[in-house]
């Protein structure tokens, strides 16, 4: 009876065991039909550990690159020259004693609005030679002028009135246009009417007054297509002068007799 309790124990702790391996056997996971053993492994792969930041992704995402950085924290070279001060300005102004006559004078300018006449009140009421020309300074660059006088009249914009203390007085100033009173033309110099005529029906026709004035015209300026340039009143000759002036933009004079012989004359601003 004791020998068969035995093995009756025995029988059952050895199906005990069996079962016991057989669980821990089949607790593994097995590949399943399309998973790739990195994919059976518990936990994470050693490529998903290594999917940290790549120096791209880290470039990208924690700071701007080069590139970004120069479009974002500053001004490129065409913005920055928008906002630059030019190489040369033109102004005229007036020169007086005191405060209180700049301030009468810039309160007339006000008053009368757009028909103000700047030039008027210059030759009336300024104590500077350039009185004769309106207060015209003409064309001037850094440097030229006192500092105050200068730093004032730069910071203004063309079309724009101020006042300024120098050592010579108060000043009124107005900045200009560059060509303010000014005109630009091209022309065709030749020694006989007869030329001059035949050069004014070929344009006339539809001739490129540029082509035509590099193969005929007898003037140094033929190497620029008779260019001359911007020009004010007292350049050029009377007669020359007349003429051009009288023109509108685009128009092309009739032949024009002066000391230097025959000229067609084109006024291009």
């Amino acid at each position: 009876m004791k020998r068969t309790l035995i093995c009756l124990t025995l029988v059952f702790l050895f199906i005990a065991m069996f079962a016991g391996c057989n669980k821990e056997t089949t607790s593994t996971t097995t590949p399943q039909p399309g998973t790739t053993p990195s994919e059976v492994t518990a936990g994470t792969t050693p490529s998903e550990t290594s999917v940290s930041t790549t120096p791209a992704e880290t470039s990208a995402t924690s700071e701007n690159t080069p590139a970004e950085t120069s479009v974002t924290s500053e001004k490129t070279p065409a913005e920055t020259s928008v906002e630059t001060e030019p190489a040369e300005i033109r102004v005229r102004h007036i020169l007086v004693k005191t405060e209180k006559e700049a301030d009468e004078i810039i309160a007339k300018l006000k008053k009368d609005g757009k028909n103000a006449n700047f030039g008027k009140l210059a030759m009336e009421k300024s104590q500077c030679p350039s009185k004769e020309k309106g207060g015209d300074l003409g064309i001037f660059g850094k440097g030229a002028m006192v500092p105050e006088f200068e730093k004032a009249a730069f910071k203004l914009k063309i079309g724009e009135t101020g006042k300024v203390k120098t050592q010579f007085g108060w000043h009124v100033i107005e900045r200009m246009d560059l060509h303010m009173g000014e005109i630009k033309a091209s022309h065709i110099l030749v020694k006989t009417e007869e030329e001059a005529k035949k050069i004014f029906e070929d344009l006339k026709g539809g001739g490129d007054f540029a082509k035509i004035a590099k193969e005929k015209s007898e003037c140094p300026s033929k190497a620029q297509g008779g260019d001359l340039g911007y020009f004010g009143k007292g350049m050029m000759v009377p007669e020359f002068e007349k003429a051009a002036f009288a023109l509108k933009a685009g128009e092309v004079s009739k032949p024009v007799k002066t000391q230097f012989g025959w000229h067609v004359i084109k006024r291009t601003e």
